[in-house]
């Protein structure tokens, strides 16, 4: 999970992502490094999306 600085709630990593590590954690983005199932380390950044409110 993310928090802001504020202590506000971000974001989360959906399940799945054990093997993510974060280096760093912007606004709208994490940025991190992932290991695949050969053991390959890559880089990879994802967006990060606020939920819609529901009515």
């Amino acid at each position: 999970m993310g928090f802001g600085p504020n202590g506000e709630f971000v974001c989360h990593l959906t399940p799945g992502m054990d093997d993510y590590n974060i280096w760093e954690l912007g606004t709208d983005y994490v940025l991190g490094t992932h290991t695949d199932e050969l053991g390959v380390q890559r880089v990879a950044i994802y967006d990060l999306e606020r939920p819609t409110p529901r009515d």
